[in-house]
């Protein structure tokens, strides 16, 4: 029994440490496909919904192994239907300038904007967080006036793209677990 105690907390902290490594091995640097949903939302008290899919190209620069945010390209296009009525839309950013700020693999960032729309003011706030070596997740809230929608983002990117780093997360796992069966092997 002890030998099968010793055998999960080893594997645990096998584990904790492989998925460490490789999280703080991960770079935003590239170009990442995202598309951003927001299913329901009402605009002017109308049902309404948005989809945007399009290229957001981070651009970073490091300093002892340390990404910092630096500027981003972005070319988009989107479907947004009020009250059944779709209107389309399109546009790209070049060299858009970022705080450079550091940036730690796995961690939330959170990006605001706000602009105005036909005399309306539009601010939208972004949470975002980097799930895999070439994934990132997060939530949209956007108010448009008085009302408010909520959305989600999902980016992945070609694993060609990675900005580099990177490494076999389950390696040392399976490694490990290719050992199991010693564990509980009888002595004779």
């Amino acid at each position: 029994m002890r030998k099968r105690i010793a055998l999960f907390v080893a594997l645990g902290i096998v584990l904790t440490a492989t998925v460490a490594l490789a999280v703080t091995d991960w770079k935003l640097a590239g170009a990442w496909n995202y598309t951003l949903s927001v299913p329901s939302a009402t605009v002017g008290g109308n049902p309404a919904s948005l989809t945007e899919t399009g290229i957001l190209t981070m651009k970073m620069t490091e300093n002892g192994g340390v990404e910092y945010f630096k500027s981003y390209d972005q070319s988009y296009s989107g479907i947004l239907t009020v009250s059944g009525n779709k209107q389309t839309y399109s546009g790209s950013f070049k060299d858009e300038a970022l705080e450079p700020t550091a940036y730690t693999p796995g961690n939330s960032y959170i990006v605001k904007s706000t602009q105005n729309i036909s005399g309306t003011t539009v601010t939208a706030t972004y949470t975002l967080t980097q799930t895999e070596e070439n994934k990132v997740t997060g939530t949209a809230v956007i108010k448009y006036g008085a009302e408010t929608a909520n959305g989600t983002i999902t980016a992945t990117r070609p694993s060609a793209d990675n900005g580099g780093g990177g490494c076999s997360v389950g390696f040392g796992a399976l490694a490990l677990l290719a050992l199991t069966p010693l564990f509980f092997r009888k002595k004779r």
